[in-house]
């Protein structure tokens, strides 16, 4: 649908996540799933069940329980990279005592500790509320809360598939496709079709081409040669270019384009990266993935461009193995 001041969005109303039993799993499973199409997700929080555990004097462990769900959904939407909304709602009066504001603040602490998620408590169940120093109907309180979120997550960093130097219009992006019997047809793959749209999204040239691997591979010396050749003609507007410009070819035929992209003394014609590599970016599993390295690493003579997404673990090896060895990087995050 269209709303006013956001454009086209699409909204889910999902089921509760609290219930027990199967059907509750089978619920909360849906529900988190859904995370993964969101880019703003509003997290309703029951005040009359969750006040008077926040009281002064309380248990912070029977608090904390109460709060297992909401913990869980706070991290689920961490991991998919989307924006959450706390909204506290205090109907009935509930939390309205001298300590209402100390009550909110440790619900709060406990379930957003790092105070980067959006927060209101509002009464959905009052015909107005005080909003901002002045009193508004519910539903323009609500929304305010609303706009102001997405205009948060707008305002976030986005994250690409590509490096933010290849997102330009003095840029070229070569899209290295291999086909075979089991590719749909109609479309390109999701990795394909996403690097391929924000290139282009950012104005930059892209060039679709699609390698025969069984030639490149073939122990044909012909073949191989007569492959090898198409391939040169098709880099050759890429190589010549001298703005911004990266490779990307889907990781199975990593093995045939590092060899030849490479000068006849091994320096590298052009970066190489690989279409899995941009959709780990893109997903940004943030509990595993923290890091995106894009970089040139020396070993000896030859040089490889490395990209990967990273553990954030100090000290974890990285290993990349090539059609020629492995070698083996120490990097510390």
């Amino acid at each position: 649908m269209e709303l006013h001041d956001f454009g086209p969005a699409k909204l889910f109303d999902t089921a509760g996540i609290d219930e027990e039993g199967a059907l509750g799993n089978k619920k909360r499973a849906k529900t988190l799933s859904t995370l993964k199409e969101c880019d703003v997700a509003l997290i309703v929080l029951d005040g009359l069940r969750l006040l008077p555990l926040a009281a002064p004097g309380a248990a912070k462990a029977a608090l904390r329980d109460a709060l297992k769900w909401e913990l869980q959904l706070m991290q689920a939407a961490e991991k998919h990279g989307v924006s959450p909304l706390l909204l506290l709602n205090t109907k009935g009066g509930a939390g309205a005592g001298a300590d209402a504001s100390g009550a909110h603040a440790r619900i709060r602490e406990l379930v957003d500790p790092a105070g980067m998620a959006g927060w209101a408590a509002i009464d959905l169940g009052a015909a107005s509320v005080q909003s901002k120093g002045a009193s508004v109907d519910v539903p323009t309180a609500l929304s305010g809360f609303l706009q102001d979120g997405v205009a948060a997550s707008r305002a976030r960093e986005t994250a690409h598939s590509l490096p933010s130097a290849v997102l330009s219009p003095e840029a070229a992006v070569f899209l290295n496709i291999p086909m075979d019997a089991e590719t749909p047809t109609m479309r390109l793959l999701r990795p394909q079709a996403l690097v391929q749209e924000e290139a282009i999204r950012h104005w930059a040239t892209t060039t679709a081409y699609r390698m025969d691997l069984a030639a490149a591979r073939s122990g044909d010396p012909q073949r191989v040669a007569k492959e090898r050749a198409r391939f040169d003609r098709a880099l050759e507007p890429l190589l010549k270019h001298d703005g911004p410009k990266v490779l990307v070819t889907d990781s199975q035929a990593i093995d045939v384009v590092h060899p030849w992209t490479l000068s006849a003394d091994g320096t590298p014609l052009v970066p190489i990266t690989t279409f899995s590599i941009c959709m780990i970016e893109v997903r940004r599993a943030i509990a595993y993935m923290r890091a995106f390295i894009f970089c040139q690493v020396s070993f000896g003579q030859s040089w490889a461009l490395c990209q990967a997404g990273l553990c954030a673990n100090p000290g974890r090896t990285l290993e990349r193995r090539q059609g020629y060895g492995t070698h083996t990087l120490a990097l510390r995050i």
